[in-house]
């Protein structure tokens, strides 16, 4: 942050025991502290109540966070509670969400599917996009299954051959490599600010124009090049 950002000031930093359903005396620090905004590194539903909390108290300051963007418990907290959110995330990239006919045809497909066929727990809103968490989960998977089918085996030994130092783009272009020395995989991370559904449209770039009415979703999208977030190496990794 002293590198990029000199100016900003960490005016509080705090841990709380995991599963917290009060985070009253959290926020009441939060809220003294003068901060501007909340970074926090939650999983739901720690992040749920986090968030829920906050906004029942008044605090509308806007949240960066790498979980924040469960839709079910988004829709909970509504269009206004949800709004200035940014999520850091490992499936995204840059606007517009469709830059192909072939990602628009492979979104509707998953859509009709999500809307059709799908039952509990699958057909919540969760899976209807197929993006965020749910596009890097199955991603990757589509990256181990090219990884074995080109290794020509399940043998770890010739898979680690295969995968080492490979890339895979994804279905939304974005593209993703193994570092060879440990196995880390090397990615731009995204910040996406969510806004409200009029302002959705410069991502989701096809019908109907949004991705939700009944929350602040994805609109301006801002690129961390890998470069700048390498995973850091044990200089005394022995393979």
């Amino acid at each position: 942050m002293k590198q990029y950002y000199p100016e900003a000031e960490i005016v509080g930093e705090d841990y709380h025991k995991l599963f917290l359903t009060d985070f009253a005396p959290y926020l009441t620090k939060i809220k003294a502290s003068g901060a501007q905004a909340i970074y926090t590194g939650d999983w739901i539903p720690d992040a749920a109540n986090l968030l829920k909390q906050a906004r029942q108290m008044g605090i509308k300051l806007p949240i960066a966070n790498t979980f924040l963007d469960e839709p079910n418990m988004l829709h909970e907290v509504g269009v206004e509670g949800t709004k200035g959110l940014l999520n850091i995330s490992q499936y995204g990239a840059p606007n517009p969400a469709f830059k192909t006919s072939g990602q628009i045809k492979a979104y509707k497909k998953w859509n009709n599917l999500w809307k059709t066929k799908w039952t509990t727990p699958f057909n919540t809103r969760l899976f209807e996009h197929g993006t965020g968490n749910i596009g890097s989960y199955t991603q990757q998977t589509y990256w181990l299954l090219s990884v074995i089918e080109r290794a020509g085996s399940t043998d770890p030994e010739k898979i680690i051959k295969t995968w080492e130092g490979d890339s895979y783009r994804m279905l939304n272009g974005k593209v993703i490599t193994m570092r060879a020395t440990d196995h880390k995989a090397i990615q731009d991370l995204h910040a996406i600010e969510y806004v409200p559904p009029k302002k959705q449209k410069q991502s989701f770039n096809t019908e109907p124009y949004y991705w939700y009415q009944g929350t602040s979703a994805a609109g301006p999208v801002f690129t961390i090049p890998a470069d700048k977030i390498m995973p850091l190496l044990d200089p005394e990794l022995k393979r």
